[in-house]
């Protein structure tokens, strides 16, 4: 996952909020976003099996007002070409 660009999404509707930015084993998040209260981590089992759509949910339903996801989960669900 090392290089891997990282996205917020809005839990409230699935909409990408903005990028995050990964440095050693910790992440910088944008402005408007505390901390990792405020974010579940999808970029692994199982979460990384479930589309963006299915997080989002899951996050929302237990208060998390974003989820963090690596690009390779976005290029899964957008068709290319």
């Amino acid at each position: 996952m090392a290089g891997s660009k990282l996205y917020l999404y809005t839990t409230e509707d699935c909409a990408r909020f903005g990028e995050a930015r990964g440095r050693g084993g910790d992440v910088e998040f944008p402005p408007g976003v505390h901390d990792w209260t405020d974010v579940l981590d999808c970029r692994h089992a199982p979460y990384t099996d479930k589309s963006l759509a299915e997080n989002c949910e899951i996050a929302h339903h237990v208060r998390k007002h974003y989820i963090l996801v690596g690009e390779e989960q976005i290029s899964k669900e957008t068709p290319t070409g």
